[in-house]
């Protein structure tokens, strides 16, 4: 990618910076709080799974009934303002890297990634966090290629360091980090709408929460014949919004348990707090495949 730099570690000021005319409004815990539940809700839950069919619930509920005081927005340019460096990358040998084991997938969609529709954008926080969300984006087809997702909390902690108001920026969270790209780039296409239909997880692995095993207790729960991850696009497995999977409680967890890790919550949360854009539209189904060792998935968003 291309050098980039960015404020150097203690230039970010937390207290002036939550107001107008930065339209991205913190309460001065929104870092930490957000998008955790309660300390009492950790206790209740048995597992990782269970955890995470919690919050995929939390977050279908979120979507389809969304609140006045959950709703964000703002402007690209505060991303630099909170230090965020966007490098920018068109040369086709790299969208063709990062967009590898997803051609079958993105055809079957009628989506193209190449030199005309496609740019990749790598938002970095480099002195600060270290921090970086890249991503490829087709904005002419609406969809977009999540295949980095390093938060600043999350590179903080690795580095031995906790996350804090005054380290952290105040724009943090992968939801509006991508919301706000995703906004500036449909701008520049407005014949073409602001509606994004698919986003691509590609290589899903998460070294600080179990998602590859969730996703796997939730491809079992749906398939008990399953003895692997379904190998390849045309074997994908596709798990169905609440309501269309047959009766019972539980019929409808394995999509619960799915949406609610990390990826896949980054783009819940997206919809369901920016609905001034995306007016009610929701994640409708997930569709999840291998390739060898490597994880792929795909939010069909309607």
């Amino acid at each position: 990618m291309l050098a980039v730099a960015s404020p150097p570690p203690g230039s970010i000021r937390h207290g002036s910076i939550t107001r107008k005319p930065f339209l991205v409004t913190l309460d001065g815990k929104e870092n930490f709080s957000s998008t955790s539940y309660p300390p009492e809700i950790y206790a209740r839950q048995a597992s990782p799974y269970q955890y995470a069919v919690e919050k995929g619930k939390k977050l279908w509920d979120m979507m389809i009934n969304p609140k006045a005081r959950d709703q964000r927005a703002g402007d690209y340019e505060n991303l630099m303002r909170w230090g965020w460096v966007c490098a920018t990358e068109k040369r086709m040998e790299i969208i063709e890297e990062k967009t590898g084991g997803l051609e079958e997938a993105s055809r079957s969609c009628h989506i193209q990634f190449n030199e005309e529709k496609s740019i990749g954008l790598s938002m970095v926080t480099i002195q600060a966090t270290h921090a970086e969300y890249a991503s490829i984006f087709n904005p002419t087809q609406g969809a977009v290629v999540m295949y980095t997702a390093h938060s600043p909390a999350y590179m903080l902690e690795a580095s031995g360091k906790k996350p804090t108001q005054e380290n952290t920026p105040g724009i943090s969270h992968p939801s509006d980090v991508l919301f706000l790209t995703w906004k500036h780039l449909v701008t520049n296409y407005p014949e073409h709408g602001p509606h994004l239909r698919y986003v691509f997880v590609r290589g899903i692995t998460s070294q600080s929460v179990p998602t590859r095993d969730i996703i796997w207790q939730a491809l079992r729960a749906d398939d008990p014949d399953l003895e692997a991850p379904p190998q390849g696009w045309k074997n994908a497995h596709m798990f169905r919004r609440p309501g269309q999977n047959g009766k019972g409680r539980k019929a409808d967890e394995p999509f619960y348990a799915v949406l609610g890790t990390y990826n896949f919550r980054t783009i819940a949360y997206m919809l369901a707090q920016h609905q001034q854009m995306f007016r009610g539209r929701v994640i409708s189904s997930i569709y999840i495949w291998g390739e060898g060792d490597y994880l792929h998935g795909m939010a069909h968003i309607a």
